[in-house]
């Protein structure tokens, strides 16, 4: 399976060295220091990684080796920092939210071949600090090009979306639509050629996340403590153009209302 995610850093030591693995979701510092802001309110200094290449990312995934004092990682606490020899970068995209009677209607999507919650290394990431983690797997087009002789190749970004079509705060159910446009119909002609240069990737992985401050607070009257059920659908569009939402069958789509707030932040 191809990867949309940027991959910055992978290393490993051999089987006989052991030492302790750290790693989460969070946000790069932005300062001039290759630091991200974990989750769980623990900074990792990224050895190898420049700030400069953290320079344009909001929300990235990171685990490594821990090249600091701790030698037990249950010892790390909200608060602490670390230093880590990343053997995973993973960057994750932002969805659009979509509002309005008919948040489809000037939009295009594409068929996604599966929908999950983001998944790496074991763990499943739904949903912490104000954020929900997804991943896309679906087709994706990039564009070739020539210079000075070598030739680079270039994915053709996607576009995500996400539309929050039910808040119900007496049952504690939300539904959430996703769906993606590979822009398609700037990678092909009208017959469904490809245009000179393109070349049409399959099955590719598409991590992304949504800010879910705006939905934290329009559950309102709930409980941090409070458990809401997500009800997660795939929107896709027919060829006549009829748009098709399936509901998805996840796991761990129980969520606690505190993790959709932002309780650690990079600033």
């Amino acid at each position: 399976m191809l990867s949309a995610a940027v991959l910055l850093f992978s290393s490993c030591l051999g089987d006989s060295d052991y030492t302790p693995s750290y790693g989460g979701l969070g946000t790069p510092l932005g300062d001039m220091s290759s630091s991200v802001m974990l989750d769980d309110g623990v900074t990792v200094t990224l050895s190898g990684i420049s700030a400069t290449e953290l320079m344009n990312i909001d929300r990235i995934f990171v685990y490594g080796q821990v090249t600091s004092e701790y030698k037990d990682v249950e010892q790390v606490q909200k608060g602490d920092k670390i230093a880590i020899v990343p053997q995973y970068a993973l960057v994750l995209d932002e969805v659009e939210e979509l509002q309005g009677e008919n948040p489809f209607e000037n939009v295009e999507f594409s068929d996604i071949d599966e929908l999950s919650w983001f998944t790496v290394l074991g763990g499943i990431f739904n949903a912490s600090n104000g954020y929900m983690n997804f991943t896309i797997v679906g087709d994706c087009y990039t564009k070739t090009s020539t210079s000075s002789g070598s030739t680079t190749e270039t994915m053709v970004s996607p576009y995500y979306y996400l539309h929050v079509s039910r808040v119900d705060t007496d049952a504690k159910i939300v539904d959430l639509e996703l769906g993606y446009d590979n822009r398609a119909s700037e990678c092909t002609d009208t017959e469904g050629k490809l245009k000179d240069g393109y070349m049409l990737r399959q099955n590719t992985s598409f991590p992304i996340y949504f800010d879910t401050t705006s939905l934290y607070n329009q559950l309102d009257g709930l409980d941090d403590e409070d458990t809401i059920t997500f009800n997660i659908y795939k929107v896709e569009k027919e060829d006549n153009g009829r748009i098709e939402k399936n509901k998805v069958n996840l796991s761990y789509t129980s969520i606690q209302k505190g993790a959709l707030k932002r309780t650690v932040r990079t600033y």
